[in-house]
């Protein structure tokens, strides 16, 4: 049952700052605007973390004192966030309060009044993400998974157009990603030596961060791949309705990840309408199935210190695997097509937005 009550809720959202934590920002402003539609009563702000405000304190004459009905934080779970949200997870700040928590891994550094912090308190996107914060002692009340606007990944032909013309006569392979090493973009570029032996019309598109193109083309040169693969250094720096279009204009979407704590871009590229190629690991095959996509096997499982805040589970696999599974999918292009409309049917089901953070309400 959605949470009932004779007055307005009072909604506080809190984000990175702007120019961080991209897909946090998204996320907070998502789940406002699946409340607002939901109850439209609902009074929600989604505030950065660094501005300093006292949030149960109305400046009216005489003073009045609230606490927010519900405090909802999304980040990746960490000690000094943890910190944080403690303080507005207070009673004299929140009735409720749930930590929107991701982790790629297991996470350290924790000790037990921390954990104590978080107890029941913490709400994850993804089965994988609970699981490991339970291995590390931390109890999570429920899972949720992140919510999309539909609407927001609509056709828009000038721009489709646009970038299927710029590959006229290629069948293009996306992938977005921030271009750092877990990423997988190395045996991703290795992958596509063995592919174009196959399908030497195929092209991989990348964006990354800028900070990457130059390390990454060196890879394609060492591979004498530049006639195969395009990147471009725009992670983080297009308008929504440009990386869309790119999920759109698309053959294939490859996921070369070695780990993830929700992975969105998968998402996003199935409410386009677009199969995924992805290694079978969690939380990424919560997303894809073979109903949708290509899963390949990893070979086994490292684990990478991310500034001792985490040890990142990562699955590394060969390339050879990888490759296996984009010419498979090259070989049946009916399958393809089939599996795109597979794709975007689960994804609209499985994470409408007004369906995911609806749940927010009715958590006790």
């Amino acid at each position: 049952m959605v949470w009932e009550c004779s007055y307005a809720l009072n909604v506080q959202i809190i984000i990175p700052p702007e120019r961080e934590g991209v897909s946090f920002r998204e996320v907070g402003f998502t789940i406002a605007q699946a409340l607002k539609k939901i109850r439209p009563t609902i009074n929600v702000s989604v505030d950065p973390w660094t501005r300093v405000f006292v949030p149960n304190v109305k400046l009216t004459n005489p003073l009045e004192f609230n606490t927010w009905d519900l405090f909802i934080f999304p980040m990746t779970v960490a000690p000094n966030a943890t910190t944080l949200f403690a303080t507005y997870a207070s009673p004299l700040y929140s009735k409720r309060a749930w930590y929107y928590g991701v982790v790629e891994g297991r996470i350290l550094g924790f000790n037990d009044l921390m954990k104590a912090y978080l107890r029941r308190r913490v709400v994850t996107p993804s089965n994988f993400a609970k699981q490991m914060l339970e291995e590390c002692g931390i109890e999570v009340k429920d899972v949720i998974p992140h919510g999309f606007i539909p609407e927001q990944y609509g056709f828009r032909g000038d721009l489709v157009r646009s970038i299927i013309e710029r590959f006229k006569g290629r069948i293009l392979l996306y992938y977005l990603s921030s271009g750092i090493r877990r990423k997988g973009i190395t045996p991703l570029i290795e992958a596509m030596s063995i592919v174009v032996k196959k399908h030497p019309e195929a092209i991989l598109y990348l964006d990354v961060l800028p900070q990457f193109v130059e390390e990454h083309w060196r890879t394609v040169q060492k591979h004498k791949l530049e006639g195969n693969v395009v990147i471009e250094g725009n992670f983080g720096n297009m308008p929504k309705e440009l990386v869309v279009a790119k999920y759109h204009a698309c053959d294939l979407y490859v996921n070369a990840s070695l780990g993830e704590g929700f992975c969105m871009p998968v998402v996003e590229a199935m409410l386009c309408g677009k199969p995924v190629v992805t290694c079978d690991f969690p939380p990424v095959n919560e997303h894809v199935d073979k109903s949708c996509g290509w899963l390949f096997p990893y070979e086994r499982i490292e684990w990478e210190n991310y500034l001792n805040i985490m040890n990142i589970r990562e699955h590394v696999y060969k390339p050879e695997a990888l490759a296996e599974a984009i010419i498979d999918a090259l070989d049946h292009p009916e399958e393809i097509k089939e599996k795109g409309v597979k794709a975007y049917e689960k994804a609209v089901r499985k994470y409408n937005y007004l369906v995911t953070y609806k749940k927010f309400l009715e958590l006790e």
